[in-house]
């Protein structure tokens, strides 16, 4: 893991998905860089990791793919989404015995789009 530079992603603000914070630790020094313009002059290849598989890290995932930029995603647990996940009454996810929950409420971005898709859709409307 001594290639992996851990990186704390931070997204506020997760309907403009421009804005966000990245926050490099390199030992004693913690910088604060700009997003796309700092990443994009970096020569040397580095590989992000990303703490936490929820709808964040999940979305910095796919931003840093859509940037080319290598990741590893670790999670703890032994599911990815975090809050937001589907219960099954009765084990069998082919019928129609189930209940979303987590997190109290979706907002309307394309981040969300994006990451949940046509369930998503059906969420909103």
């Amino acid at each position: 893991m001594k290639n992996i530079i851990f990186v704390f992603i931070i997204q506020f603000l997760l309907h403009n998905e421009r804005q966000c914070l990245l926050l490099f630790n390199s030992g004693e020094n913690t910088k604060n860089i700009g997003f796309e313009n700092d990443i994009k002059l970096k020569q040397e290849r580095v590989k992000v990791g990303i703490v936490g598989a929820g709808i964040s890290g999940l979305y910095t995932a796919l931003i840093l793919q859509d940037l080319g930029i290598d990741y590893e995603l670790f999670e703890a647990s032994n599911r990815i989404g975090g809050r937001i996940f589907t219960h099954y009454f009765n084990n069998d996810s082919s019928n129609l015995n189930y209940v979303d929950l987590g997190a109290m409420r979706l907002p309307n971005c394309t981040a969300y789009d994006r990451l949940l898709g046509n369930n998503y859709q059906k969420m909103k409307n």
